[in-house]
């Protein structure tokens, strides 16, 4: 099954092929969350490289918060609770929240 699922970012469009079908998961509470894998592309391996070392997502020191940013990040790690927006940060060192400061 090869779909396509196309995303607006903020002006920008990202076509992404989906290679797996997508699946449903239920979290506690009535979320549903859906999870599908896409084709790898040389562009997301570069964005890879600038936010991973080791394995693990860190905060580049060279990071400008932008909007598209801020909905990418919301989109993948983010959440909303009554009226309050939620990005979660938890994983980061003290010195990677300065650079978000």
């Amino acid at each position: 099954m090869l779909t396509n699922i196309v995303i607006m970012l903020i002006g920008n469009i990202i076509i992404f092929r989906i290679i797996t079908k997508p699946k449903a998961r239920k979290s506690n509470g009535e979320r549903i969350a859906y999870r599908f894998t896409t084709r790898s592309l040389p562009i997301f391996t570069e964005y890879y490289k600038w936010f991973c070392r080791n394995g693990k997502k860190k905060i580049p020191s060279d990071l400008i918060l932008d909007a598209r940013i801020l909905a990418v990040w919301f989109m993948d790690d983010g959440s909303k609770s009554r009226n309050a927006f939620y990005l979660n940060t938890q994983q980061f060192s003290d010195t990677e929240l300065k650079i978000l400061g």
